[in-house]
Parts: C-alpha cells; sequence; structure tokens
C-alpha cells in the first residue's frame, strides 16, 4: 500500500479504507458511479468451488489488475452485531461492532485471506464499496477477498 492517502478516501488516512487502498488501483470516476450506482455485471454468482454447497462470485470476463469492476451501496444495520450473525459486514474502522449489508453480489464472496485476489474498498462515511482486482484475473476464476479490508 502506498504511503500517500488520495483525497478522494474520505474516511480518513488510518481508516479501513486507507489500509485497502493500492496505487495501482485505477479509480473509479464519480460521474460513472452517479450514472449507476450498483453495478455488477462483470460478475457472476454460483456455487463456490472454495466452499462447497455455498454461494460464490465468479469473473463473468478477464478483469485487469487494478481494475474497479463491481461497486455497490451500504446498508447500515444498527441493530445486528458482526460477532453474532455470520452475513453481515463490519462497516466502521472505529467500532467493529457495526453492521451493514452490502448491495449486488457483494455478500457472497468468500475469502483465501492474504491469497484473495480482490480488495474491497469501503467507503463507510459514504456508505458504498469498490471491488479491485489485485491482479489479472481469467473469466471463470472464483473472486475472493480478505474480509478484514471492510
Amino acid at each position: 500500500m502506498s504511503n500517500t492517502v488520495p483525497d478522494f478516501l474520505t474516511d480518513g488516512p488510518n481508516s479501513l479504507q486507507a489500509q485497502s487502498w493500492e496505487s495501482f488501483f485505477k479509480k473509479l470516476p464519480k460521474d460513472v458511479y452517479d450514472k449507476d450506482r450498483v453495478y455488477s455485471h462483470n460478475t457472476i454468482t454460483k456455487e463456490s468451488k472454495t466452499v462447497p454447497g455455498a454461494d460464490g462470485c465468479f469473473a463473468r470476463c478477464d478483469l485487469k489488475k487494478g481494475e474497479c469492476f463491481e461497486w455497490g451501496l451500504a446498508v447500515r444495520l444498527p441493530q445486528y452485531n458482526v460477532n453474532i450473525v455470520d452475513s453481515v459486514f463490519t462497516w466502521s474502522t472505529t467500532d467493529r461492532f457495526s453492521a451493514a449489508s452490502l448491495s449486488g453480489p457483494a455478500m457472497f464472496y468468500n475469502t483465501l485471506g492474504d491469497a484473495s485476489n480482490v480488495r474491497c474498498v469501503p467507503y463507510h462515511v459514504e456508505d458504498r464499496y469498490e471491488m479491485y482486482a489485485l491482479e489479472d484475473i481469467k473469466a471463470g476464476t472464483e473472486l475472493t477477498i480478505r474480509y478484514d479490508s471492510i
């Protein structure tokens, strides 16, 4: 990760958002996001190869390293505790119990920890997220994230 935090990262320099950002990511332009706030046309959700019997996300087409290929919205769920309910994400840098549900297929990403091929960049202040390819990914490959990047 780069030591410089870009101005568009609105959660602050010590946030999970800043920790998630890589200098090779190609930032999603604001006008593209404003035209379609939930975009997932580059992914397919089907049975996971990583977690048999569960759903997983797969690349519908080839994805380039650094490409923002999916984005969406977060809905805060104040009545949920992420330590009790496993179908929600932590949605705060400081309150690790704060929960949110994410739009689109984001709920179906599995993890391979450090070997994951996708990074989720959360915009906690704006209640949205962006998914970036950490490497070139071939169509049909299962997409995985590190859960701690959210």
